[in-house]
Protein backbone atom coordinates (compact mmCIF):
# COMPACT_ATOMS: atom_id res chain seq x y z
CA UNK A 1 0.00 0.00 0.00
CA UNK A 2 2.84 2.26 1.30
CA UNK A 3 4.54 1.96 -2.16
CA UNK A 4 1.19 2.42 -4.29
CA UNK A 5 0.24 5.78 -2.55
CA UNK A 6 4.27 6.99 -2.95
CA UNK A 7 3.95 6.12 -6.55
CA UNK A 8 1.20 8.19 -6.90
CA UNK A 9 2.48 11.10 -5.78
CA UNK A 10 5.73 10.93 -6.98
CA UNK A 11 7.33 10.37 -3.60
CA UNK A 12 10.30 7.82 -2.80
CA UNK A 13 8.73 4.81 -0.09
CA UNK A 14 12.60 5.24 1.00
CA UNK A 15 12.50 8.44 2.35
CA UNK A 16 9.48 6.93 4.84
CA UNK A 17 10.43 5.09 7.69
CA UNK A 18 7.72 2.05 8.13
CA UNK A 19 6.49 1.87 11.61
CA UNK A 20 3.91 0.08 13.62
CA UNK A 21 2.80 -0.84 17.25
CA UNK A 22 0.82 -3.07 19.33
CA UNK A 23 0.57 -3.46 22.96
CA UNK A 24 2.77 -5.85 24.57
CA UNK A 25 2.49 -8.35 27.43
CA UNK A 26 5.47 -10.87 28.19
CA UNK A 27 4.07 -13.13 29.90
CA UNK A 28 5.63 -16.85 30.65
CA UNK A 29 2.43 -18.47 32.07
CA UNK A 30 0.84 -21.33 29.89
CA UNK A 31 -2.54 -20.20 30.35
CA UNK A 32 -2.76 -17.19 27.15
CA UNK A 33 -6.37 -16.25 28.33
CA UNK A 34 -4.76 -15.19 31.60
CA UNK A 35 -2.28 -12.84 29.70
CA UNK A 36 -4.69 -11.49 27.96
CA UNK A 37 -6.85 -11.10 31.19
CA UNK A 38 -3.55 -8.73 32.95
CA UNK A 39 -3.77 -6.53 29.24
CA UNK A 40 -7.59 -5.81 29.81
CA UNK A 41 -6.63 -5.12 33.55
CA UNK A 42 -4.39 -2.63 32.42
CA UNK A 43 -6.24 -1.44 30.18
CA UNK A 44 -9.38 -0.53 33.02
CA UNK A 45 -6.21 0.98 35.15
CA UNK A 46 -6.41 3.18 32.12
CA UNK A 47 -9.67 3.66 31.85
CA UNK A 48 -9.65 1.81 28.43
CA UNK A 49 -11.97 -0.65 28.19
CA UNK A 50 -13.07 -1.40 24.96
CA UNK A 51 -10.14 -3.93 23.95
CA UNK A 52 -12.13 -4.60 20.40
CA UNK A 53 -10.69 -0.47 19.50
CA UNK A 54 -7.50 -1.92 20.99
CA UNK A 55 -6.81 -4.95 19.47
CA UNK A 56 -5.06 -8.18 19.97
CA UNK A 57 -1.89 -7.69 21.75
CA UNK A 58 0.96 -9.42 21.58
CA UNK A 59 1.47 -11.47 24.48
CA UNK A 60 3.21 -14.48 25.64
CA UNK A 61 6.84 -15.52 26.28
CA UNK A 62 10.22 -13.97 24.95
CA UNK A 63 10.41 -16.27 21.86
CA UNK A 64 6.70 -15.36 20.98
CA UNK A 65 6.62 -11.76 21.15
CA UNK A 66 10.05 -11.32 19.74
CA UNK A 67 8.96 -13.71 16.75
CA UNK A 68 5.71 -11.61 16.15
CA UNK A 69 7.56 -8.37 16.08
CA UNK A 70 10.14 -9.91 13.55
CA UNK A 71 7.00 -11.10 11.39
CA UNK A 72 6.55 -6.89 11.42
CA UNK A 73 10.07 -6.63 10.55
CA UNK A 74 10.39 -9.26 7.47
CA UNK A 75 6.67 -7.43 6.60
CA UNK A 76 8.72 -4.14 6.09
CA UNK A 77 8.03 -1.99 9.40
CA UNK A 78 11.44 -0.81 10.34
CA UNK A 79 10.03 0.93 13.46
CA UNK A 80 7.88 -0.84 16.34
CA UNK A 81 6.00 1.29 18.45
CA UNK A 82 5.13 -0.59 21.98
CA UNK A 83 1.42 0.41 23.34
CA UNK A 84 1.18 0.74 27.13
CA UNK A 85 -1.07 2.94 29.21
CA UNK A 86 0.04 4.34 32.53
CA UNK A 87 0.34 2.96 35.14
CA UNK A 88 3.20 1.10 33.01
CA UNK A 89 3.64 -2.70 33.25
CA UNK A 90 7.13 -2.61 34.82
CA UNK A 91 7.90 -5.88 34.57
CA UNK A 92 7.21 -5.88 30.89
CA UNK A 93 8.93 -3.03 29.65
CA UNK A 94 12.23 -4.52 31.65
CA UNK A 95 11.37 -8.26 30.02
CA UNK A 96 11.21 -6.63 26.74
CA UNK A 97 14.93 -4.26 26.98
CA UNK A 98 16.51 -7.26 28.64
CA UNK A 99 15.17 -10.48 26.99
CA UNK A 100 12.51 -9.83 24.02
CA UNK A 101 14.79 -7.46 22.26
CA UNK A 102 18.32 -9.26 21.84
CA UNK A 103 15.92 -12.94 20.96
CA UNK A 104 14.68 -10.07 18.21
CA UNK A 105 17.93 -8.41 17.13
CA UNK A 106 19.20 -12.38 16.34
CA UNK A 107 15.98 -13.27 14.39
CA UNK A 108 15.91 -9.80 12.03
CA UNK A 109 19.86 -10.05 11.79
CA UNK A 110 19.30 -14.14 10.63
Amino acid sequence: VLRRRCAEIGRDPGEILPMTGAYVLVHDGPDLAEAIERWGEALARTHRTDRARFGVPIAGGTDIVAERIAAYWRAGARGFILGMGSPFDHETLRRVATEVRPRLEALIRA
